[in-house]
């Protein structure tokens, strides 16, 4: 039994030293050298100067740059349908397109606008060309609710 004491008592001893013992902590992190903030730089307001190459632009070559149009020659411009059932078949269409029109909801409204926008300049046509809504009627026959 001595020795059975004895163990007990050394195994004892050798848990509290164990316990005792603070864990190993890391040395404390060194600062960082640090570079100073870079200065702010104002921003010149004024434009850079145009090459001495390029004329200064007239009221000439602004008038050859656009045709003059008559108003019954002007081009159509994008209307979005009122019709609920329209304005769902083209979000239909737009969605199928992968041009997220939002909500497919028949109220056409600012992200139909932009999705409509998106494809045709995908298609190399003019933002506000009406043509999908075409496009769409025929793409999509029935709107399915």
């Amino acid at each position: 039994m001595d020795m059975m004491m004895r163990s007990l008592l050394l195994l004892s001893f050798a848990c509290a030293t164990v316990c005792a013992q603070t864990p190993d902590v890391p040395p404390p992190l060194r600062e960082l050298p640090t570079k100073p903030a870079p200065k702010a730089v104002p921003i010149d307001e004024n434009p850079a100067p145009k090459k001495p190459s390029e004329k200064p632009a007239t009221k000439e070559d602004s008038k050859a740059e656009k045709p003059e149009t008559t108003p019954e020659e002007k081009p159509p411009t994008l209307i979005l349908p009122e019709d609920r059932d329209e304005a769902v078949r083209l979000q239909i269409f737009l969605d199928q397109k992968h041009f997220g029109p939002g909500f497919i909801d028949g109220k056409p409204g600012t992200f139909t606008k932009l999705a409509v926008e998106n494809y045709n300049i995908s298609l190399g046509r003019k933002k506000d060309d009406p043509r999908v809504v075409e496009e769409a009627l025929k793409g999509v026959p029935q709107a399915y609710a």
